[in-house]
């Protein structure tokens, strides 16, 4: 699975870039199926099965209609190639066809966003994390499922920024879905690993709307809240784990007084919670408010709307179900069984988490610094300004495309 995810963002090539996607996801399927927890271990292999297959045929007929864009001869002479870096070059001084990418680009949003949990495809997701073995939990929902948002940022979006015009305004919307419905589903939940999971959903909402902004602001915010919901949501399923092992339970009204009986696994869930909750401070909080700022001086109809909204959603209901977990499983009457506190090696990988939150929540620089310049060029080519006016249009080749 860690050598599917490393090929799959490091490849430069679109061919291997889907494929090794493929071969870190059928281990996770495995691994659920055959080690996962719970009553509902075989509900959620078959449906997070279903979702992302489903969403990555999708991605792929997408990706084969973008290729077959490309003429056989490529202008230097060599034949068309799956090459990002030459397809990217060739796109930016020939756009492509105004009706290629509002056919293709719907294609990668659709497919891209079920691999991620765009509302209101996003029940896999939950279900999945509840029944995965903790370290299953950790990689797929803090590094794999980034992968359909590095794919619209990386691809589909400089690549049709036509296509992607048209459809800015419905993404914001569905966000806003992951947002707030999302929080509302966690603050019913009293299963700590499933309220984690929706939590994990609401946050991928500010990811999608940092890219629905289309400006420079809102890109890199997403590229923040991507890398801080990684170490966040390794760390809260990687705590979640600890519990369960030892307790026995993650139901929340069986659990109470953790943080006597436990106090650096206590306290280090809180501040995992609190970073949840978008707590200035932590990573989550820089990338958030960044992805707001970008939203409010966007070019969406009543982008300030949509900013206030999400705000609404990350404070108040984030804050609603964070903090009433804290109660119920850190304070309070002692519950459950004795719990061992985590020893000196076990700290380790907490705190190396931890740190990484608290290092690029007070230092955000350290990382917009980096990220500034390709998201920079991706906005640019995404409204237009990268790319040369044609002086002609051609037509969309649906024939090559039925017959790939």
């Amino acid at each position: 699975m860690a050598g599917g995810i490393l090929g799959a963002f490091a490849s430069l090539n679109l061919f291997f870039f889907y494929a090794f996607h493929e071969f870190a996801l059928v281990p996770t399927f495995i691994m659920i199926g055959v080690w996962g927890r719970g009553e509902n271990r075989n509900y959620a292999t078959f449906n997070i099965t279903i979702y992302l297959s489903l969403g990555a045929l999708v991605a792929l007929f997408g990706l084969i209609a973008l290729y077959l864009q490309l003429p056989a001869v490529m202008p230097d002479g060599s034949p068309r190639s799956f090459d990002i870096v030459a397809v990217t070059e060739y796109f930016r001084t020939n756009p492509m066809a105004s009706n290629a990418q509002h056919f293709i680009f719907p294609l990668l949003l659709i497919g891209f966003g079920i691999l991620v949990s765009l509302w209101p495809f996003h029940t896999w997701a939950p279900l999945g994390y509840g029944a995965a073995p903790t370290a299953t939990a950790m990689l797929h929902a803090g590094v794999l499922k980034k992968f359909g948002l590095y794919g619209l940022l990386r691809i589909a979006l400089p690549l049709m920024p036509a296509g992607s015009r048209d459809w800015m305004q419905i993404l914001a919307l569905l966000c806003l879905g992951n947002i707030l419905y999302c929080g509302w589903v966690a603050m019913r939940q009293r299963d700590l690993n499933q309220l984690i999971g929706n939590s994990s959903v609401a946050h991928m909402g500010f990811a999608f709307l940092g890219i629905a902004s289309l400006t420079l602001i809102g890109v890199t915010g997403t590229v923040l809240v991507m890398v801080a919901h990684g170490f966040l949501a390794a760390l809260t399923f990687g705590l979640s784990g600890y519990l369960r092992a030892h307790a026995g339970t993650l139901n929340m009204d069986e659990l109470g007084g953790l943080l006597r009986k436990v106090p650096f696994i206590g306290a280090a869930l809180i501040m995992a919670m609190l970073a949840g909750c978008g707590l200035p401070g932590f990573a989550n909080f820089a990338g958030e408010v960044t992805v707001l700022f970008g939203t409010w001086k966007s070019g969406l109809h009543a982008g300030w709307q949509f900013a206030a909204a999400a705000a609404w959603g990350a404070l108040i209901i984030g804050a609603v179900y964070m903090l009433r977990a804290i109660r119920h499983v850190m304070h309070g009457e002692a519950k459950g069984p004795g719990i061992p506190d985590a020893t000196a090696w076990r700290k380790v990988p907490f705190v190396l988490l931890l740190a990484a939150l608290l290092l690029f929540g007070v230092f955000p620089g350290l990382l917009a610094a980096k990220i500034k310049p390709d998201a920079e060029r991706i906005v640019k080519m995404a409204t237009g300004q990268g790319t040369p006016e044609r002086s002609r249009t051609p037509k969309l080749n649906t024939a090559s495309i039925a017959k790939p």
